[in-house]
């Protein structure tokens, strides 16, 4: 993975780092405000359509098109944009009763008057105005509300791993930790016997989060963008190493595996799913 790649998922886990780190001089505390239950019916698992994301892209759009017909001198265009608006933003005080009292919906009203007069200054006012209420939102919840509801959620996937047993996400992470490790140790230690179990235990494991990855990703090309050709490569050259005793073989590829298998799924899921974790815990008390 090249580097301008990874810069937005590395810039993503600085971002949640800085977050939660302590200055020497004194500790720093983030308040999280979190969004009220209400919306999480209208996000997935709860809502298999996403309609608070559809209603969101809808208002996005038709304040565009209000735009675009106001820059343009178009006001016979206006009307229909304004009801679709003003329609959707009504619904978002129905669908998170909490939140209704936050709407600028007598604005909204003006808007959609002001685009059925060809009022394109009204139109440009009111909707400035009704930009304010969604930007306030927006700077408060977003951000929580999409690692809340979009970010990913390993705690919810069960492994298969044998006819009648079963691994977390958590704890088949911990096994190919230890596989690795034991890798190093015993091929250090002059141990290869043991040392190629380890080494067959990882490759199994690894083929084990590959298949894992189906439950999130259902096409297969999210999975080959890490457990790739090259990924079974670096597996296959491990053992081959350890069976030579070449030490310059087993490092390589044990640092190939976690370069380039390893840290890029932990580059990123894991910042957002440890913090939807921390925010569903906070969600929960």
């Amino acid at each position: 993975m090249t580097n301008s790649r990874l810069t937005p998922a590395l810039l993503c886990g600085a971002f949640f780092l800085l977050l939660f780190t302590h200055q020497t001089t004194r500790a720093e505390e983030l308040v999280v405000k979190l969004p009220p239950a209400s919306l999480a019916q209208w996000y997935k698992p709860q809502n298999k359509r996403q309609v608070w994301l559809h209603t969101m892209f809808s208002l996005r759009r038709s304040m565009q098109a209000l735009e675009e017909y106001v820059e343009r001198g178009e006001p016979q265009r206006l009307a229909k944009w304004a009801d679709d608006f003003a329609t959707a933003y009504e619904r978002l005080g129905e669908m998170v009763p909490e939140w209704r009292d936050e709407l600028e919906l007598e604005w909204s009203g003006r808007m959609r008057q002001a685009a059925v007069q060809g009022d394109m200054e009204g139109v440009r006012h009111a909707l400035g105005k009704v930009r304010t209420s969604c930007r306030s939102c927006h700077n408060e919840y977003r951000t929580v509300t999409s690692i809340l509801y979009r970010g990913p959620d390993f705690g919810a996937i069960t492994i298969a791993n044998g006819a009648n047993e079963g691994l977390s996400h958590k704890e088949l992470m911990a096994a190919m930790s230890r596989a690795v490790n034991q890798v190093k140790i015993f091929h250090e230690d002059q141990q290869p016997q043991r040392a190629s179990e380890a080494g067959k235990e990882l490759q199994r494991l690894l083929t084990l989060a590959a298949d894992s990855c189906a439950q999130c990703h259902q096409e297969s090309e999210s999975r080959a963008r890490i457990f790739s050709a090259a990924s079974d490569r670096y597996q296959s050259d491990l053992l081959d190493g350890i069976a030579a005793q070449d030490g310059k073989q087993v490092d390589g590829n044990l640092g190939k595996i976690g370069a380039f298998i390893c840290a890029r799924c932990h580059t990123i899921h894991r910042p957002l799913a440890e913090f939807r974790a921390m925010l569903t815990k906070r969600a929960q008390r």
